[in-house]
């Protein structure tokens, strides 16, 4: 949205002149809500090539926060900047806001064909890998029967082997005719295409970005100040911002991020937070840690501002569950007792312990009683579906993708217990959703974890997060005590409650106030934030 343009006479009069002529006008922009000091208009940028989901990680706290804002009785409008096309992603925080929300993007044609191109190629994709899996998995089992049936003397069964022995020696020419004529297509589709990808990307008028512009979008919002809940930006902050520092897992962890997505480099994220006015966490530790430690910022530019439990969760009554609902329709891992791993597949986040653990349960405690459910990404990572398959857990474990509150919630009520054994974290909401549907929860034993579950005390179960064995025991005693230990976290989880979104959103509103004040003293733009 452009800002507004207000005209302002100018009353001088021409000295000489046999007409009157028309009086001059000169163009300023409107006055700013800090320079009205009536309200504020706070920017969200959500573009990073793809805008932050609801759903997950730091979507999730912009959601909550954005909603929190959005009621407070006080004289605020809020803009989210969103990648071209995306929209529809933040769209449910709009009704409540009474009209005191926007949500503008930065595309053009080009931007939406680009971006309908790549999800296309992504869906595609993920088809074709999940139906030759199911393919390959198919063949397996049929082979493994084939191979049972015939030790056990069956005639059928060594009728098939024979023929399948005869036959391939055609059935390679025909696998290795499929092969070739798959490429032949491949290359064939890319020759074709690749002219209409050159119009799409090359071709452009002089001047025009080659694909869009977010910071010059941003620049005519007319907001305050900026709030960028993520380092790995790769635009100048020349505005008044405010960078929100979750961790430095990126760098820690080569490969967290889709980097196709959030294209992050240590440089860009050291940059950004040197140019912003100022710099917040969530915890004391990332403070101590990282923003002085790794990145030494000053202590004059740091705000702490601990979050709350997220705010969208329905009431954990249990009732027919979505779990129990889906062990009739042929899921019979069902039945059996699951641990849940509720995190997406990124290094830190660790779930090769977990499958680890699965295994060391089976060899050294002669537990196979147990499966195991992941959600996040609906396809699992190479290395993460060797290790199943060599560990003969293919049967076991189970990936449930991208789930909503309420069916979420099911799976909560339904586990033996909640893991979670990251590596790394900021804190943790997997924690605040198994207690609250009444899920045993045990969590790795790093300082930003107890910093989060201090107010549980002893309630809280801990164990070393690169340690098979000691999860393994855990799990264990959750399943010998399990109605007494979620009891127990419960009731000793009642202050962690007790911190609402609205007041986690007045100590934000705090701190945009202050570094919008910032932003309006003279000589901001030469600042020694700006960095080249």
């Amino acid at each position: 949205m452009p800002p507004e343009i207000v005209p302002t006479k100018n009353d001088a009069r021409p000295k000489v002149s046999t007409l009157p002529a028309p009086p001059k006008v000169s163009w300023k922009l409107a006055p700013t809500a800090s320079e009205r000091k009536s309200s504020l208009r706070i920017g969200i940028w959500c573009d990073y090539g793809c805008t932050l989901a609801s759903m997950a990680g730091i979507g999730d706290f912009v959601s909550n926060l954005v909603a929190a804002l959005l009621s407070l009785e006080e004289s605020i409008e809020v803009v989210m900047l969103v990648h071209p096309g995306d929209q529809a992603v933040v769209k449910s925080l709009r009704s409540p806001a009474a009209g005191r929300l926007q949500i503008v993007s930065s595309g053009n044609a080009k931007t939406h064909l680009i971006r309908a191109a790549r999800d296309a190629k992504k869906t595609i994709t993920e088809i074709v890998h999940r139906a030759v899996g199911r393919a390959v998995s198919f063949l397996r089992r049929s082979l493994k029967a084939i191979l049972a049936r015939a030790r056990r003397g069956n005639w059928i069964a060594w009728l098939v082997i024979a023929c399948g022995i005869a036959c391939a020696p055609a059935a390679f020419v025909f696998l290795w005719m499929l092969y070739a004529g798959n490429r032949l297509v491949a290359y064939g589709l890319r020759g074709v295409f690749y002219p209409l990808g050159i119009l799409i990307r090359g071709l452009r008028p002089i001047g025009e970005n080659r694909t869009y512009c977010p910071v010059a979008t941003a620049e005519c919002c007319g907001c305050d100040v900026w709030l960028v809940p993520f380092g790995g930006l790769h635009h100048r902050l020349t505005f008044p911002a405010v960078l929100l520092i979750h961790d430095l897992v990126p760098f820690r962890f080569p490969g967290s991020l889709d980097q196709e997505s959030f294209p992050i480099t240590d440089r860009a994220f050291q940059t950004r937070a040197v140019e912003a006015t100022l710099c917040a966490c969530m915890s004391g530790f990332m403070r101590d840690q990282v923003l002085k430690g790794v990145l030494g910022l000053p202590e004059e530019k740091i705000r702490v501002i601990q979050p709350a439990a997220p705010a969208d969760f329905p009431p954990p009554a249990r009732s027919q569950t979505w779990a129990r609902k889906r062990s009739g329709e042929g899921k019979p891992w069902f039945t059996r007792p699951y641990v849940f791993c509720p995190s997406p597949f990124h290094p830190h986040k660790n779930h090769r312990v977990i499958i680890e653990t699965l295994h060391w349960l089976r060899t050294h405690f002669r537990e196979d009683a147990f499966d195991l459910v992941f959600t996040g990404d609906t396809s699992i990572p190479e290395d993460l579906a060797r290790m199943i398959q060599a560990y003969g857990l293919t049967e076991r474990v189970h990936v449930l993708g991208s789930l909503d509150r309420s069916k979420l919630g099911d799976v909560y009520q339904g586990a033996l217990a909640t893991i979670v054994p990251s590596l790394d974290e900021q804190d943790s909401w997997p924690i605040c959703e198994a207690i609250h549907w009444q899920c045993p929860v045990a969590c790795s034993d790093i300082f930003s974890v107890r910093e989060q579950c201090a107010p549980m005390g002893d309630a809280m179960l801990y164990f070393d997060p690169r340690d098979p064995d000691a999860i393994a025991r855990i799990i264990l005693q959750i399943r010998n005590d399990r109605k007494g230990t979620a009891a127990r976290q419960h009731s000793a989880s009642r202050g962690m409650w007790t911190r609402t979104w609205a007041d986690v959103a007045r100590e934000w509103l705090t701190v945009f106030r202050e570094a919008a004040e910032i932003g309006c003293h003279p000589g901001f733009e030469n600042s020694e934030r700006s960095v080249a």
